[in-house]
């Protein structure tokens, strides 16, 4: 059976995309990139099935083609193509759960990135000193949200021992955490300095495992941000 055309259309910026490029890339799983520009979303997003990106297109042809939204469905997707999911219940539940984890340890983050566009809690968006004001608050409260979960997951690197959050190996969970750690550590967010991660140097380590996976450095050599389109392991 001839495997279906995998479409993945995204920004040209790491974010939500970038835990299922890097799973694309390690489990060697291939796949077409579209690159979509700022400028067009308002237009393309009249199209799409929550009005959220990233999104697939899964085509196994004699147009049947299905369009697939939520990025963390598509990354647990090319997670069970490459090999980066596990089978057996047990593992799947702590990778699950790692994964919720990290979404939920970055969800005040995000609202102040989609607040201070279109404010979700008044009309009026946030400027961008209150912004800061806020996100300082996220880097600095030690018993809830950000730091709470960054604590939680440097626990769970130090108990399993291998480096990896589940297992012995590279797994989505990984990935997850790493979009969340990147963005963290970036030093691109006012009020959230790149020291917020000194604390937790098991999570630190965790990035430079990842940036050394040889399929990590060569797609990151080969395909720098921004994106743009192109095919991925695909003759």
């Amino acid at each position: 059976m001839t495997p279906p055309t995998l479409t993945l259309t995204y920004f040209g910026i790491a974010g939500a995309a970038e835990p299922i490029r890097l799973a694309a890339a390690i489990g060697k799983v291939p796949y077409i990139h579209k690159s979509l520009e700022f400028k067009d979303w308002p237009e393309y997003k009249k199209t799409t099935p929550v009005g959220l990106l990233p999104l697939l297109e899964v085509d196994n042809g004699k147009d049947d083609k299905q369009v697939i939204p939520e990025s963390v469905a598509i990354l647990r997707y090319f997670g069970k193509l490459g090999g980066l999911y596990p089978t057996d219940p047990l593992e799947a539940l702590k990778v699950d759960s790692i994964v919720d984890s990290s979404l939920d340890s970055m969800k005040a983050i995000a609202l102040t990135v989609q607040g201070s566009v279109t404010n979700m809690i008044s009309d009026e968006p946030w400027t961008k000193e209150e912004v800061a004001a806020i996100r300082k608050r996220i880097a600095t409260t030690k018993d809830a949200g950000l730091l709470m979960y960054m604590a939680y997951l440097n626990g769970v690197l130090e108990k399993n021992g291998s480096g990896w959050f589940v297992g012995d190996s590279v797994t989505i969970a990984d990935l997850m955490v790493l979009r969340v750690t990147s963005w963290v550590g970036s030093g691109m967010l006012d009020g959230i300095p790149p020291e917020t991660l000194d604390p937790f140097p098991l999570i630190k380590a965790h990035m430079e495992k990842i940036a050394a996976l040889p399929e990590v450095k060569e797609f990151r050599d080969k395909h720098t941000t921004p994106y743009g389109n192109f095919k991925f392991g695909m003759k």
